[in-house]
């Protein structure tokens, strides 16, 4: 079963089929890069993988989706099972001992979205940093006085972006 971009339908809204059909391309460690279609439209390619530090619940995935019609730019999505109201999110790395920590800018796509997302250059330095992320990445925000973390184990993420990019370009 395709671990993600089943929990939510924000960028599933843009058609009257409900019901897409899903494709793995491969699985990455912890990733997974696939292709997802409704009948009668384009595939969509991504690579996502779960949170990691709510083992079990699979409240969040992030996931990275080509855009067609923006070959050089890739959509970032945190899907979640419940609300995401925050905007303005810690984006943290960590490479073995070192860390980087960084602001990403989320939006939504409606008010009524659960969902979270960027979009981002096939150059961007996040995009780089994903790669080289060992042993995970996280994004945080607070919530009511309270610090919210989301983390992902990034094992195998250089192989999950890379095949993207490459089935992105491929179309």
């Amino acid at each position: 079963m395709i671990m993600a971009l089943c929990i939510s339908g924000s960028w599933a809204e843009t058609t009257a089929d409900p019901k897409p059909t899903y494709k793995e391309i491969t699985r990455s460690k912890a990733w997974l890069v696939g292709e997802r279609q409704f009948a009668g439209s384009e595939k969509q390619y991504f690579a996502t993988t779960p949170q990691a530090n709510d083992p079990g619940k699979g409240s969040t995935f992030f996931s990275l989706v080509c855009i067609h019609s923006k070959p050089d730019q890739l959509l970032v999505l945190v899907e979640s099972k419940e609300m995401l109201t925050e905007t303005n999110v810690l984006f943290k790395v960590q490479f073995g001992k070192e860390e980087r920590q960084g602001t990403l800018p989320l939006r939504k796509f409606s008010d009524k979205d659960r969902n979270l997302h960027a979009v981002i250059p096939t150059t961007s330095p996040m995009l780089a940093d994903l790669k080289r992320a060992d042993p995970y990445f996280a994004i945080g925000y607070k919530k009511d006085g309270k610090e919210i973390i989301h983390g992902y184990l990034s094992a195998g993420s250089t192989n999950a972006i890379n095949t993207l990019l490459k089935v992105c370009k491929a179309g």
